[in-house]
């Protein structure tokens, strides 16, 4: 019956082989990308992992600065309390021996776009990141030089952020008139 059995177990060698290689080789080709996928994505979770660690570290890092940050807050507040900065106004005119005669507040929302990008206009120009409102305070003073520069030194160490657009001054028989322009920002 069989004449030549290593002819015949040749050719089933021969047979298994092509059967192999075009049924198991694109099955294998398909394990070895999908190990490579799962190389890859071990590496994004690994390289995430150490995000949010090194995030983790950070915020701890924060906590130990919450003073600071608080300070920050009360110099930039999310909501600004008009009554509060006008006392405040107020007293540090009178601290200083300044005479508060006038005081004219009006808040302004600035146009907010994406962060990081300015354009400037020559009516306006418009800020892009979180919505910043301005306030804008005018204040008229009567008083003295020193009076009016102590004033200035209070303000400028108050934990509020004070900008001071413009100051004008006169004189009339009262003593010297000061009028500022004071910009006050919140978020």
């Amino acid at each position: 019956m069989v004449k030549n059995p290593l002819l015949i177990s040749g050719i089933f060698l021969i047979i298994s082989l092509v059967f192999g290689l075009t049924l198991v080789w694109p099955k294998y080709q398909d394990f070895i990308d999908l190990r490579k996928k799962i190389e890859g994505k071990k590496i994004e979770l690994k390289t995430q992992a150490n995000y949010f660690e090194d995030l983790q570290k950070i915020s701890k890092e924060l906590k130990k600065y919450q003073s600071q940050i608080s300070k920050i807050d009360s110099a930039l507040p999310e909501k600004i309390s008009l009554p509060e900065v006008l006392n405040f106004l107020q007293k540090i005119s009178s601290q200083s021996g300044l005479l508060l005669k006038n005081i004219s507040p009006k808040t302004i929302a600035l146009e907010v776009t994406k962060p990081g990008e300015e354009e400037i206009t020559e009516e306006t120009k418009i800020i892009k990141g979180p919505e910043i409102k301005e306030t804008k305070i005018n204040l008229s003073l009567t008083g003295d030089y020193p009076s009016f520069k102590n004033f200035l030194s209070l303000l400028e160490k108050s934990a509020r952020l004070f900008e001071i657009e413009s100051i004008s001054l006169s004189s009339d028989k009262e003593g010297l008139n000061f009028d500022l322009k004071i910009k006050v920002y919140s978020y």
